[in-house]
């Protein structure tokens, strides 16, 4: 499945790094490098409008509705985090 893409309205924002970030991540973000971008409030008040979505605990998707198969990868491996030692994806990091 295709994504919408950003001339159709998808994921736009005022923040021209914000937009950047979420185009280059399909639409998936480190709720940190987001609030680099956005206030706090801004970002709660996306996720609870209904906007964007939380899946899990640091991880938010830029778009309501349905992932698809890419998205959700790319949330189990932010949700898996790093080894703080190696720098290398580590399920046992939570």
């Amino acid at each position: 499945m295709a994504l919408p893409t950003r001339e159709a309205g998808w994921m736009a924002t005022s923040n021209p790094l914000l937009t950047e970030l979420i185009e280059y991540h399909d639409g998936v973000l480190d709720t940190n490098a987001v609030l680099k971008c956005l206030s706090y409030g801004q970002l709660r008040w996306k996720i609870y409008s209904g906007r964007w979505q939380r899946p899990c605990k640091g991880v938010v998707v830029a778009q309501s509705g349905p992932l698809t198969d890419r998205q959700a990868l790319r949330v189990a491996l932010l949700r898996a985090g790093t080894c703080r030692r190696t720098g290398r994806l580590d399920s046992r990091a939570a």
